[in-house]
């Protein structure tokens, strides 16, 4: 595999050592300028062909099979919509600052075949535990979630400008969604965003909180989602089951929580000693973007496997939904 690589960023780095764990090639690189840094950048990971221009870094020979594109925040969906336009196999990264209204437009645009050329990097769905969560999930069907995830908070406004200041959920909290939309997906349980009630900031933390009715099959159950601000990274996301609960606090951690019987008393009752059984994310990768990689070559380029955890057009829309709704 040859790969053109879009950003001289740290998440550009570690993309450039899980394309290199598999023996493919970076071989293109786009960065805004040729700055003695990105010269360096290049230099440091031996790539060859040096763009500043995207368009012509696609269109130029030797073509690469596929690109990754983790560019600054700012310029994320213009290079989202050459990427479509150039009919090109990508994996780009969160978050891309299109309104859904703009997402539903360029998504009506893209055949069935392009949609599956295309993943979207949210890495947490790939984690370690994920397969775990999935299939106890599976036997233990959701009552209940809570999730407490960060606000937008001021410091990003202060890094970014303003201009970020409406997308911030997106921009902070989108991955969080993208997870549970995947976990409810997988669980066959579907999201009534008409039916959302919202409680306005009347405490003393300020926290937003949001209900949304879930339909399985004949059955409701409510999603709770607590906007806690100036909270960048303290995330808890919790499934309550009827014999399991599971609990992922903080990201890299998943705990299951249930009850073992132990003995009968007299009176001849069960008596149940709580038990946790705790997964930890592991490897000298950052979490999970080994295995997202893995899954774009296999399913959008080689078409090798399917996958259902990789995010598609179709789900980032779902996703952008919930977010303006929380904003």
């Amino acid at each position: 595999m040859q790969i053109g690589i879009v950003g001289a960023s740290e998440i550009s780095e570690e993309y450039i050592k899980i394309i290199k764990s598999f023996k493919h090639k970076v071989l293109k690189i786009v960065t805004k300028t040729k700055s003695k840094k990105n010269i360096k950048f290049c230099q440091k990971y031996k790539i060859k062909y040096h763009y500043t221009d995207f368009q012509n870094a696609i269109n130029s020979e030797p073509r690469v099979d596929a690109w990754i594109i983790c560019s600054s925040w700012d310029s994320l969906a213009k290079n989202f919509k050459l990427a479509i336009k150039s009919n090109i196999f990508f994996l780009i990264e969160k978050s891309i600052l299109l309104t859904v209204k703009e997402l539903v437009k360029i998504n009506n645009t893209l055949s069935v075949k392009q949609k599956k050329m295309i993943s979207i990097g949210y890495n947490r769905n790939h984690y370690d535990y994920i397969p775990t969560l999935l299939k106890e999930m599976k036997r233990n069907k959701p009552q209940c979630i809570i999730a407490n995830l960060p606000d937008s908070y001021s410091s990003v406004i202060k890094k970014k400008g303003n201009k970020i200041q409406r997308h911030l959920v997106k921009y902070i909290t989108s991955h969080w969604i993208a997870l549970i939309l995947k976990i409810l997906k997988i669980n066959k349980i579907k999201i009534e965003l008409k039916k959302i009630k919202k409680y306005s900031e009347n405490n003393i933390l300020k926290t937003k909180t949001f209900i949304f009715d879930l339909k399985q099959g004949t059955k409701t159950l409510p999603l709770i989602i607590n906007i806690i601000p100036n909270n960048p990274s303290n995330t808890e996301i919790s499934f309550y089951c009827k014999s399991k609960n599971f609990k992922i606090s903080p990201a890299e951690k998943l705990d299951i929580f249930y009850d073992i019987k132990i003995y009968r008393n007299k009176k001849k009752q069960n008596i149940y000693l709580p038990q946790k059984k705790t997964y930890l994310v592991n490897g000298y990768f950052k979490p999970g973007f080994k295995k997202q990689y893995n899954d774009f070559i296999n399913c959008c380029v080689l078409r090798k496997k399917n996958s259902n955890l990789l995010t598609t057009t179709n789900d980032l829309i779902e996703i952008y939904k919930i977010c303006e709704l929380l904003n």
